[in-house]
């Protein structure tokens, strides 16, 4: 980590010299970035996220998935991340411990499989590449994909006395002020990731490109494979989104592994079913 460290400014100022050099490129991109976030990120997170924070800092969460203690929470967290898009899932889980509603290990659990693509995004963005058809099995494995995620990490993660999560009323509940305050800035870094991914993926050779922004990448596929592929790992972009909001409150590693694992388990399906 150290060397790394050392060697982040003098890549940052290589990658400067490159974009200045090509700077109308890096403006063309990153109109085009900014435009998508206009259109669809913000559009698909931000009023979620207002709204999402609101419900969770009730009662009502808690009673719901105290009616299905083994998995409700993980249910309601999954489904906000493949209905909301990245990073609703993995905020949701953030607030849920800022709160008091869960432990740390519990958040940074949830965050390994609700941390996906919404599956408009995949229907959507993917059917106009892919095919309608193509990108509803990819959306279908994705869902498959992160139930079996929830069911793998859950035993690793959490100790045996610690599997039932249900989480508790917010103790230090926001107020309403403060919780758009803090979804437009969510939202603000989650573009900010778009944009400088996004514009450094197109100036990239696709085959690299497609791992940093995975809007780049899916236009980028020429197979359903690849396309499983990226979708399952879903761009440092959204791990770099993910681990923006969590800071120093959330570890992003088991993240990490989660859509290592992800990308490898949906790449293999996807070859041997869907083609």
């Amino acid at each position: 980590m150290g060397f790394i460290k050392k060697l982040m400014p003098a890549a940052a100022a290589a990658v400067f010299v490159f974009c200045l050099i090509n700077s109308h490129s890096v403006a063309e991109n990153s109109r085009h970035y900014l435009l998508l976030c206009g259109q669809r990120v913000v559009p698909a997170l931000f009023v979620f996220s207002v709204l999402g924070t609101l419900i969770a800092q009730g009662a009502g969460p808690a009673k719901l998935c105290a009616l299905f203690p083994r998995w409700g929470t993980e249910a309601a967290v999954l489904l906000l991340g493949l209905f909301g898009g990245v990073p609703l899932g993995p905020l949701t889980a953030l607030e849920l411990y800022r709160g008091g509603g869960i432990s740390k290990r519990q958040g940074e659990y949830l965050c390994c499989f609700s941390c996906t693509p919404s599956l408009s995004f995949i229907i959507s963005f993917g059917g106009e590449l892919l095919g309608k058809a193509a990108a509803t099995r990819l959306a279908v494995l994705t869902v498959v994909t992160a139930v079996i995620t929830a069911l793998i990490f859950k035993p690793l993660m959490l100790e045996k006395n610690n599997r039932q999560i249900l989480p508790v009323v917010m103790i230090n509940a926001k107020p309403f002020s403060a919780v758009l305050a803090s979804s437009a800035a969510s939202a603000v870094v989650i573009c900010g990731c778009v944009v400088f991914f996004g514009c450094m993926a197109e100036m990239l050779p696709k085959a690299i490109g497609g791992f940093l922004e995975i809007s780049a990448g899916i236009s980028n596929c020429k197979s359903l494979v690849e396309a499983a592929f990226l979708l399952g790992f879903s761009g440092i972009s959204i791990l770099c989104q993910t681990a923006a909001l969590c800071g120093d409150e959330l570890s992003v590693a088991p993240c990490v592994c989660a859509k290592l694992f992800q990308s490898v388990f949906m790449g293999i399906c996807a070859y041997f079913l869907l083609t």
